[in-house]
């Protein structure tokens, strides 16, 4: 009977450990897929534009994900715009979750409209999970002028660090 019980307890402490590895091996698939998704700038159909469809041009292309609640992106906004002949030459494309009538009020307080290059656009939870895979706001994602992945950041990112970069970006492909 103790060497059933036994043999029990160790089928289950067994069960157990692969189960957990297995979860743990198909998140790693998972973030694979997704970190191969982002390399490459998404199209634009994917995301549902608010009143103008961004231009595909020769400029790099600043993708940030927000919230019109998060005082994070709302930060984000206001120093952007603070600073917007430096963004001048550099697509932003804002994107949220949130339904439209919030992203424009949001674009509307933080004078995003004025901005050149500047588009906002929704995208359903679902279509952010499989294209970006579990994302939190704001989080931000710069791509070069061949429309391919140089950095990302997670998380409230100054501004002067998203310049220094986008600049650097734009310095090397000269």
């Amino acid at each position: 009977m103790k060497k059933l019980l036994l043999l029990g307890l160790i089928l289950l402490v067994l069960a157990t450990i692969a189960y957990f590895g297995y979860q743990s091996y198909q998140k790693i698939e998972e973030k694979k897929v997704f970190t191969e998704q982002v390399k490459h700038l998404p199209q634009l159909s994917l995301f549902q534009w608010i009143d103008n469809k961004p231009k595909m041009n020769e400029l790099p292309t600043i993708i940030m994900f927000f919230h019109p609640e998060c005082e994070h992106c709302q930060y984000e906004a206001k120093t952007i715009t603070e600073k917007k002949q430096a963004f001048s030459g550099i697509n932003l494309w804002w994107i949220s979750f949130a339904d439209s009538s919030s992203i424009r009020a949001f674009s509307k307080e933080y004078h995003l409209y004025n901005q050149p290059n500047t588009s906002l656009a929704h995208l359903k939870t679902e279509s952010v999970m499989k294209v970006f895979g579990s994302i939190s706001v704001p989080h931000i994602f710069i791509y070069d002028k061949q429309k391919q992945l140089q950095k990302e950041f997670k998380g409230e990112t100054k501004v002067e660090a998203l310049l220094k970069y986008v600049v650097t970006q734009k310095s090397n492909h000269l």
